[in-house]
């Protein structure tokens, strides 16, 4: 069963009023997407963590829409989320 959890984010206003535009990067990757303002909070995005890698300390993370880049499926460091 996926995890609710947050990682820090740049955000920015995006096309409509309900939209945020959010950035981050991770391990020199820059990820930019369009999500709904409810995602965001305190320039934190909502994820849900999907697998946990723990030979690696990493984590694979559903964001809540694609990114410009890549699906909406990434790994990340482990330490990136802010386990709220």
């Amino acid at each position: 069963m996926a995890k609710k959890d947050r990682i820090r984010v740049k955000v920015e206003p995006g096309t409509f009023s309900s939209e945020r535009s959010v950035s981050f990067e991770v391990n020199g990757q820059k990820y930019n997407l369009i999500v709904d303002e409810e995602a965001v909070k305190d320039d934190t995005l909502e994820v849900y963590v999907i697998a946990i890698n723990d030979k690696e300390d990493k984590v694979l993370i559903d964001l809540p829409r694609e990114t410009f880049t890549s699906g909406s499926r990434i790994f990340i460091p482990r330490a990136a989320l802010l386990g709220m």
